[in-house]
């Protein structure tokens, strides 16, 4: 494959399955010869393959069997490499067709099997078209959401009733904002038999994959939803055992049925794979909070061009930009060892931190700085187009800036935190205390008491194992084996709110974390155990927490390989 086609298959979403996963959804959903089949998403051929030789199982006719499967497939590529594909097994699936999927006149059928494809709307030339079709009454699709959730609505207005859905997709809607309308549709007009999640990767892609099996009908009352984690090797069809038989039991599965008037399609449904039962205890602890009950956070500074804000010390050298327009920038975690970021600790990465007007920079080095940016050739992510000047990124002429390289301003709008969250926790989890006052960018969020409280409190807290759990629970395990951690849902991690405890309590937490800074194994150990004091915990628990924390940091483990 050379490379302008695999960069268009990325723009396109094409991620292949493989042929063993493609066999899963076939047998699940196709149950009689007689199936009329819509293959959600073509690509290659390996679902549609599947799908034809679960009919030829049940004891379809060949010829038969071809024209009761149905997709299109855009890639005109793509399409010829799928009809090469199977003419060399003597097929032709005459009603696969080389054209727009929401274009497609489709019939109703009798199973929606597929894997659709999950790239994000940015890269959709006509969506707000497609978002139209389907925002309708009070369903309301985010812009935000990944093409897939299109597709898989599409394909089920053809599927009738009693009929099967079959999909695998990325698992991001489990745990964002757009996925809580695609949850409401599917409680209300589904029986979700089984969600299961793939801690392994079996995408040539940074998708962590989740097949969702359902029945188009009103599910009943007393319904419960089966959440299946498989966490290591475990073989393809043994998955699905874990689905139709309810006895079925591996070490790698973890199954979680949970009763459907509990399941809130408003909270992250990525929580019932993980820790669920000991996340909801956590939860409804009484001396428990959320996060934005306590403290403002926010992330940290989104430059929208790191390459021209972003600099380093050669950089800053070649170009003379002068110290006052520049500020120390904590970049991410990944360069930052110590928990602690002094006021006299070097960084490896300055701001351009200037909020003053061209003409007021009149014979500095900044002014010939910013001038050439906005003549440079800048290019856009994951995009072939370029454009003149960083001024004229798309992203920051929507941003609205009064001045277009103006950070000063927001950074300042607030005072910069204290403390600060690391957004992509992968093995390691660490929070910082900003001593230094330093700017923090995109992959932290600030963490603002909102009462008189000593840091050093909030920060025990925070560097406990209790809430390291709560946090990677709630968080997005993806992108070669880490926890995303989303800003909006980082607002609704329970966390032990220091108001709630005494004096005392307070005191055995900031002794904790003094001893954490001075030897770190000790102290997490000493957090931990004020931690349980102070909630009460039994050694069972305790021990679940440890256990829980070993399985999530481990499913990182698994994710990368």
């Amino acid at each position: 494959m050379n490379n302008h086609h695999r960069k268009k298959k990325k723009k396109l979403g094409s991620i292949y399955t493989p042929s063993d996963f493609a066999t899963i959804l076939a047998k699940w959903a196709i149950e009689t010869p007689r199936a009329r089949i819509l293959d959600v998403g073509v690509g290659e051929g390996a679902i549609t393959i599947a799908a034809y030789s679960r009919l030829i199982e049940l004891g379809a006719i060949s010829q038969e069997a071809e024209s009761q499967i149905f997709g299109a497939e855009i890639d005109r590529k793509t399409f010829k490499k799928f009809k090469r594909i199977v003419a060399e097994k003597g097929l032709t699936f005459p009603r696969i067709e080389q054209r727009d999927f929401f274009k497609s006149d489709l019939p109703y059928v009798d199973a929606v099997i597929g894997n659709p494809p999950y790239v994000r709307r940015s890269k959709i030339s006509n969506f707000e078209k497609i978002q139209r079709q389907f925002n309708r009454g009070s369903r309301k699709i985010s812009s935000l959401a990944d093409l897939y959730i299109y597709f898989t609505l599409r394909a089920c207005e053809q599927l009738k009733l009693g009929g099967k859905l079959a999909i695998i997709t990325s698992d991001s809607w489990l745990n964002t904002r757009y996925g809580s309308a695609f949850k409401e549709y599917l409680i209300n007009n589904f029986t979700i038999e089984g969600l299961i999640s793939l801690d392994r990767n079996i995408f040539d892609a940074d998708v962590k994959a989740l097949i969702t099996l359902a029945t188009k009908r009103k599910p009943s009352s007393d319904h419960s939803v089966k959440f299946v984690r498989v966490k290591n090797g475990l073989p393809a069809h043994e998955i699905l055992k874990s689905v139709v038989d309810t006895t079925t039991f591996h070490d790698d599965l973890k199954i979680n049925k949970v009763d459907l008037d509990s399941v809130n399609v408003k909270e992250t449904w990525g929580i019932y794979f993980k820790a669920a039962s000991l996340y909801k205890f956590i939860s409804s602890h009484p001396k428990v909070s959320v996060v934005s009950e306590i403290a403002n956070t926010r992330i940290g500074i989104q430059t929208l061009a790191k390459d021209f804000f972003v600099l380093k010390t050669d950089a800053i050298e070649k170009h003379g930009i002068e110290d006052l327009y520049l500020k120390p920038l904590i970049q991410s975690s990944r360069f930052h060892a110590n928990p602690v970021i002094e006021e006299d600790e070097k960084t490896s990465f300055m701001l351009l931190f200037c909020d003053k007007q061209k003409t007021e920079l009149e014979g500095t080095s900044i002014l010939n700085y910013i001038e050439a940016g906005e003549k440079a050739k800048v290019s856009f992510r994951g995009k072939l187009k370029i454009v003149e000047g960083y001024n004229n990124k798309e992203r920051i002429k929507k941003s609205r800036r009064p001045i277009w390289y103006d950070l000063k301003t927001a950074v300042e709008k607030q005072p910069i935190a204290k403390i600060l969250v690391p957004r992509i926790v992968a093995k390691t989890y660490q929070v910082y205390w900003n001593k230094a006052g330093y700017v923090p960018g995109e992959f932290f969020i600030e963490f603002r008491p909102n009462k008189d409280i000593d840091d050093e409190v909030y920060l025990a807290i925070l560097s406990s194992s209790i809430f390291e759990v709560c946090l990677r629970t709630k968080s997005q395990l993806y992108g070669g084996g880490a926890y995303s951690v989303f800003p909006g849902r980082f607002k609704n991690v329970p966390i032990i709110d220091p108001s709630r405890l005494s004096g005392t309590e307070r005191d055995s937490l900031r002794s904790a974390y003094q001893k954490y800074l001075s030897d770190p194994e000790k102290g997490k150990l000493m957090i931990d155990s004020e931690i349980a004091e102070i909630l009460a915990l039994s050694s069972d628990l305790k021990q679940e927490i440890q256990d829980s924390l070993e399985d999530l940091v481990g499913a990182v483990d698994t994710f990368s390989k």
